[in-house]
């Protein structure tokens, strides 16, 4: 159960930087619609990985830091149903989050122009 909800929890991170990414920078508001792919997706992909990391009854007896046996083969299923989706959650959020804060900053800078411009528009109303 640990490694099932080790990779659910990295794998609901992608869907809330997805979620922001379809608000924020495509503006669409239909993301409720996503809740039953999220979990089937999120739980899923968990359930799959843990299935492949048992078939090869890979999982010996825990020692100080991992679970997993000291074999080749141990490390490369570890390998392929842990790290790999994790840092493909990584580079995933990573980039959407890039995304996220451009358009944040986009907004920002678009709002401060504004600003300036309806007070420089006040400060010419004043000065007729």
């Amino acid at each position: 159960s640990a490694h099932f909800f080790c990779v659910a929890s990295f794998l609901w991170t992608t869907t809330i930087a997805f979620t922001l990414h379809r608000t924020v920078v495509k503006h669409k508001t239909d993301v409720e619609e996503f809740g039953f792919i999220f979990h089937l997706y999120v739980w899923g992909t968990s359930l799959v990985t843990t299935v492949l990391r048992s078939i090869g009854s890979d999982y010996g007896r825990p020692g100080t830091w991992c679970w997993i046996q000291q074999g080749s083969t141990g490390k490369i299923l570890h390998l392929i149903t842990f790290y790999l989706p994790l840092w493909g959650a990584i580079l995933y959020n990573g980039f959407t989050y890039y995304q996220v804060n451009r358009m944040l900053n986009n907004a920002t800078r678009m709002a401060v122009g504004m600003s300036d411009r309806s007070s420089q528009s006040d400060v010419r109303a004043d000065k007729k």
